[in-house]
């Protein structure tokens, strides 16, 4: 053994002996202690955390569910109440306008809906795992639910408005005897009139639905296309494949009602339904409805602020539940 090896030698072995003199040792009593007490504790104040927000939450959806009630109750009362009147020679085409805004309404509020609904099936394929799923898809059904309902409404006030109708466009005025003879004089007849204002009406009332539901129509089997390209990419996790099947069974749904409103309006209405009305009365139907207008626009907006209350306050609960599933795991590991 050569001297530079012993002398390396040496020095090896002084630097292992101050290495493990100064490292500490990896005793048993060295090991990370938990405090257990303040550990069980913490689900217990976790526990009670939950049942607190759960009580707002619970106290929320009655809030909502009050005043949706209040919402539908008043709507159909409108809806009902404008089925059951039409226009008469008086009243010119003042009862047909009325239905026309009214239905343009109830559009606009399906408008919101589906806007709701996209933001909520957007979370769900970004997030599905740390979001209250099944509530989600809940809310999405509630919504379409809602959809379908306005859209009821809409073919309601559409066909009360009625259709064209064979009538007598003369009607005598008249006669008098000339140089021997009788000549009978004639003139537009006032149901003609009435008929024919009816008739352009209802007939530019049905265009525009007639588009509408179309064009919803190719929105449904364009979103149908692109979900089912979804669930032949390999890629799409479990999770993304269970929301995009839900999502296609309720588009096959709406499909199947958009296709019923499109025979529907192809149809003939025959006679408007209910009873003529004078120019007064449909002037009083006309400020009644303007006054309703503006009571469920600000109930309709307080819902949507409620809804997303409550769906905060649900969001919140739902984390707090999966920190306290979290705890008690680790516990049911640990504590023993």
């Amino acid at each position: 053994m050569s001297h530079m090896f012993v002398h390396s030698l040496r020095y090896t072995t002084i630097y292992l002996f101050l290495v493990t003199i100064t490292l500490p040792s990896l005793r048993a009593e060295d090991k990370p202690q938990y405090d257990m007490e303040a550990r069980r504790q913490s689900v217990v104040n976790l526990t009670r955390h939950i049942e607190q927000r759960e009580t707002r939450l619970d106290e929320l959806r009655d809030d909502l569910k009050r005043l949706d009630a209040r919402i539908e109750k008043r709507v159909d009362e409108l809806v009902n109440m404008l089925g059951e009147i039409h226009d008469s020679n008086e009243s010119k085409i003042r009862v047909s306008q009325i239905k026309m805004r009214a239905i343009n309404g109830l559009r606009r509020w399906i408008k919101t809906y589906k806007s709701r609904r996209a933001v909520i099936l957007e979370s769900l394929r970004q997030n599905s795992a740390h979001l209250p799923k099944d509530q989600l898809a809940n809310d999405i059904d509630a919504f379409d639910k809602r959809i379908e309902k306005r859209v009821s409404q809409i073919m309601k006030l559409s066909e009360s408005m009625g259709d064209y109708q064979e009538v007598k466009k003369y009607e005598s005025a008249g006669g008098s005897y000339w140089n021997g003879y009788y000549h009978e004089s004639t003139r537009i007849s006032d149901d003609w009139k009435k008929n024919r204002r009816q008739t352009v009406m209802s007939d530019k009332n049905r265009r525009e639905l007639l588009k509408a539901v179309e064009a919803a129509i190719m929105n449904l089997e364009s979103r149908r296309s692109g979900i089912e390209n979804k669930l032949k990419n390999p890629s799409t996790s479990t999770a993304q494949r269970e929301i995009w099947l839900d999502e296609l069974g309720r588009i096959d749904g709406s499909l199947e009602n958009r296709l019923s409103n499109l025979k529907e309006l192809m149809e003939p209405k025959g006679t408007p339904s209910g009873k003529a009305i004078g120019r007064n009365l449909a002037h009083d139907i006309e400020k009644l409805l303007e006054d309703a207008s503006k009571d469920l626009s600000q109930d309709f907006h307080r819902l949507l602020k409620m809804y997303d209350e409550m769906a905060e306050e649900r969001l919140q609960c739902f984390k707090l539940s999966e920190n306290l599933k979290a705890r008690e795991e680790w516990l049911e590991k640990h504590d023993n």
